[in-house]
């Protein structure tokens, strides 16, 4: 997880706001009429723990990392799944807790701006970042099938962010292939997706970095290549990047990510308990064991 505590901070506060004024409009829908500062402080209370929650949901669903990679659908995909989980948390917390909002269609009303509002902020966010224009032309280095199943999946396809204006082969000397990358940024560039498992590749760009503009962006294969296609390029793989992505103990995230697993769990299981007890009794008509335990292969 890439964060970057001064964005977070602004983002969370973002958030806030917008969650905020989606309450402020719910009232005034609710009412036909902008709300009076005491009749809207009386709601605002209350609605208090459910900002928090969402600003939990949103931590744990990834809407504070660092978005580096070109992929409006992940985005996208990420910020529908934290709304969703708010909405039944939401109600949970309104509608079998003593918390007290008169009428409760205020929650309701609530709940579809405000689902609304935060798909337009991030969405806006996400276009106003570093890979915001669509069709941005990027520079691909590299060598390899995967770096050719990338540069054809990507390279003016609408669906990214970026294009791929040229890719070069980094099986060039590598005096030749810093000057090629140069070229390309003096034409406009201002994107390189490069192969960092490539000696020559960190050489060449090594040599350039001194004088690469500050607008030049560098993205590193391996992790677009994932974003786009699901998977990891195993012949990109070393004991490094192997040891990254082995989980460690953070504990803020570890907690909060537990506590929402267990409450939409249960708020899962009271929505499909009448459907999982006929099915358990089904099989257990059969001869057959309802409930099972097997071992947690991977687990820890």
């Amino acid at each position: 997880m890439i964060v970057d505590r001064r964005r977070v901070f602004l983002l969370a506060a973002g958030d806030f706001c917008i969650l905020l004024i989606s309450l402020w409009l719910a009232l005034s829908f609710r009412k036909l009429t902008f709300p009076s500062p005491g009749y809207f402080l009386a709601n605002a209370v209350p609605f208090v723990p459910l900002f928090l929650l969402s600003l939990a949901v949103f931590y744990i669903a990834g809407l504070y990392e660092k978005q580096t990679r070109p992929i409006l659908r992940v985005m996208g995909v990420r910020i529908l799944g934290a709304q969703i989980a708010t909405v039944i948390i939401g109600a949970l917390i309104f509608f079998f807790l003593p918390l007290s909002i008169e009428p409760r269609a205020i929650l309701v009303l609530y709940l579809l701006i405000s689902v609304l509002a935060e798909s337009l902020w991030r969405t806006s966010h996400l276009r106003n970042a570093p890979l915001a224009s669509t069709g941005e032309e990027a520079l691909l280095i590299g060598k390899g099938p995967a770096v050719e199943e990338l540069y054809e999946e990507v390279h003016e396809n609408p669906r990214y962010l970026i294009t791929f204006a040229a890719r070069i082969d980094s099986g060039l000397h590598e005096h030749d292939l810093a000057q090629y990358v140069q070229q390309k940024i003096t034409e406009g560039i201002r994107i390189l997706v490069v192969d960092a498992s490539d000696a020559s590749v960190v050489a060449a760009l090594a040599a350039l970095y001194a004088s690469l503009p500050e607008q030049v962006q560098t993205i590193d294969f391996a992790s677009l290549y994932e974003e786009v296609f699901d998977r990891v390029p195993l012949d990109h793989q070393d004991p490094v990047r192997l040891g990254e992505a082995v989980p460690r103990s953070r504990t803020m995230y570890d907690t909060s990510k537990r506590l929402f697993d267990v409450l939409v769990s249960f708020a899962g299981g009271i929505i499909v308990f009448p459907v999982v007890l006929l099915a358990a009794l089904a099989v257990a008509t059969s001869g057959t064991a309802p409930l099972i335990r097997p071992a947690r292969i991977g687990r820890d």
